[in-house]
């Protein structure tokens, strides 16, 4: 018997401001422009894009257009749904990776902006924490 798919959003999930930010800095991650404001505007549905269009003063139809796959938002306006959203943008030197990680990138096959990665961290109720990575090719967003 033939299973059924549905289509998965990841704006259901996004439900805590740590879940959002684990999510945006994973799309920060992949140094897409495309991508990025794609998982901006995946966010902004989340938390509801009336109120981050009443938040930040921008309309929901230029909010859409803005994170759509097409779209290229301005900074101005990533800052103010970052803003809206009760994250920050912050820079710092980017971590270095050991020669097995360095290995295990080159070797996958897949280029840094052809894949996208899933950090997720589950704890138990005896305070057991797992973290899961997930590495997934990703289709282009242009």
């Amino acid at each position: 018997m033939a299973r059924k798919l549905s289509v998965y959003d990841p704006a259901e999930d996004l439900t805590s401001v740590e879940a959002i930010a684990v999510f945006l800095t994973e799309a920060l991650r992949t140094e897409d422009a495309g991508y990025i404001a794609h998982a901006l505007g995946v966010v902004a549905r989340a938390k509801g894009m009336a109120e981050i269009a009443s938040h930040t003063g921008l309309s929901r139809v230029q909010l859409y257009r803005s994170f759509s796959s097409a779209g290229n938002p301005r900074l101005k306006t990533i800052l103010a749904v970052m803003s809206a959203l009760g994250v920050e943008l912050s820079a710092r030197p980017p971590a270095r990776r050991s020669q097995k990680a360095q290995r295990q990138i080159r070797t996958s096959g897949l280029k840094r902006s052809q894949r996208t990665s899933i950090c997720l961290r589950m704890s138990n109720s005896s305070g057991i924490t797992t973290r899961l990575q997930i590495v997934m090719a990703r289709k282009s967003l242009r």
